[in-house]
């Protein structure tokens, strides 16, 4: 590999990085502007000044994951041939679920829907979320009724899923139903943002309006750095209630 290859696989590392870590807004001028001696910065920053080996292989582990497409998948592919158990199997199921693979991952959850896993909240919600992504909206019913009792869905995203869910076979009671049970002041923003989803597809406008004002003014009375978690939803429903 080139000189410049290096570089550019190290600028690709930290700016990749970077963004999977909430910090491409501080860092990108840097990175991309001084790629090498930017991205050397940004490893002393992000890893330390006394990085043990072992720090090191996991960074090569990272920029092959990011350069080599489905580099993941096949390690994971790997380990579940060397040890082949459910764990491991959702664990491939995952990753598939991160890149886009929604049917695959739908498909490796539900064979892992046995023995010890038959009732596994943590399981059940991930078919959930990707039976939804897959439109398999009846298995998101059965598998999110499962869940209704557990403390872990009760304000979930993928409840959100649930509610939609409902919505698309026709249960509209029931949607709206599962969309109160997440509506609250202060918290569940995202959520609130789909209930006025809900509402604009009913046709209840004012209703939907309302409820976006409402996460609009929360979310701008929030003081301190916690304020950027809401940022993407801000900006959603800003746009949101600009076109009712």
């Amino acid at each position: 590999m080139s000189y410049y290859s290096l570089i550019l696989v190290l600028q690709g590392f930290c700016l990749f990085h970077a963004y999977q870590n909430g910090n491409l807004q501080k860092w990108f001028f840097v990175i991309f502007f001084l790629p090498l001696i930017g991205g050397l910065i940004y490893l002393y920053a992000a890893f330390g000044k006394n990085i043990r080996t072992a720090d090191i292989s996991a960074i090569g582990e990272n920029v092959k994951g990011v350069l080599v497409k489905n580099y993941r998948i096949e390690q994971l592919e790997k380990q579940l041939e060397y040890s082949d158990t459910i764990a491991n199997k959702i664990l491939l199921a995952d990753e598939h679920l991160n890149i886009g693979n929604h049917q695959t991952a739908f498909e490796m959850y539900k064979s892992c829907l046995r023995g010890l896993y038959k009732d596994d909240v943590e399981l059940l919600m991930k078919i959930v979320k990707s039976s939804y992504l897959v439109e398999h909206y009846s298995t998101t019913i059965v598998c999110g009724e499962r869940l209704k009792d557990a403390v872990e869905f009760k304000h979930s995203e993928e409840k959100i899923a649930l509610a939609w869910a409902y919505y698309r076979e026709g249960h509209k009671e029931k949607a709206e139903k599962t969309f109160e049970e997440l509506d609250g002041r202060f918290t569940n923003y995202k959520h609130r943002y789909e209930y006025a989803m809900f509402l604009k597809e009913e046709e209840r406008i004012e209703e939907s309006k309302a409820k976006l004002e409402a996460v609009i003014d929360e979310i701008e009375s929030i003081k301190g750095p916690s304020r950027k978690n809401f940022t993407a939803i801000l900006k959603e429903s800003k746009s949101a209630r600009n076109y009712l």
